[in-house]
């Protein structure tokens, strides 16, 4: 609650313009990721926020529609992660 900033970054100026609507962190080998979707059902992802480097994610079919469920399932022997729809 009274804790200090350990490190900021950006998700870039796509993100920022069209706002996170939806967030979620996940461990993996490498760190703390985080993946994130913006009100224009883009997806980011980031693989650890220690040593950020954003990747986008390929753009969903029929994006247009709301997008209810979602899960990032990261892998234990790579160093990527996959997000699940």
């Amino acid at each position: 609650m009274f804790g200090a900033y350990q490190k900021t970054f950006s998700m870039g100026p796509e993100v920022r313009d069209t706002k996170v609507c939806k967030a979620q962190f996940f461990s993996n080998p490498h760190g703390i990721g985080l993946a994130v979707m913006t009100t224009t059902n883009r997806m980011f992802l980031l693989s650890n926020v220690s040593e950020p480097k954003i990747r986008s994610v390929p753009d969903i079919p029929r994006a247009n529609e709301p997008i209810s469920s979602w899960c990032v399932l990261s892998s234990g022997l790579r160093s990527s992660a996959v997000i699940g729809f």
